[in-house]
């Protein structure tokens, strides 16, 4: 999992690098975007793992409850990053994808 989620950030940081500039002139904000894919990536894989050990190490939690209480954190943290991604692409009259809207 480690690795999976090492090489999807560094996969992330190479498309926003490679498409800074022409991102910037379209009125995006790829380095929020980025931030936020990268948040959710770093949120799930750590707090998976860190979850695993506390609440079942010391919490005596069993695999379901840990699963639940995982799901349930992840539902709340979800939000932020959503209006985070919301405000880094945000969508407006006229944008490169407006005749998709049908």
């Amino acid at each position: 999992a480690f690795v999976t989620s090492s090489m999807a950030i560094l996969s992330l940081i190479a498309i926003e690098h490679g498409f800074h500039e022409i991102l910037c002139v379209e009125g995006f904000a790829p380095v929020l975007k980025f931030l936020g894919v990268k948040i959710l990536v770093s949120i799930t894989f750590i707090q998976s793992l860190v979850m695993n050990v506390v609440m079942k190490q010391y919490l005596q939690c069993s695999t379901e409850q840990i699963r639940l209480c995982y799901a349930v954190l992840l539902c709340f943290e979800v939000l932020p990053i959503s209006l985070l991604t919301y405000v880094a692409w945000k969508p407006t009259k006229g944008d490169w994808y407006d005749g998709d809207s049908g």
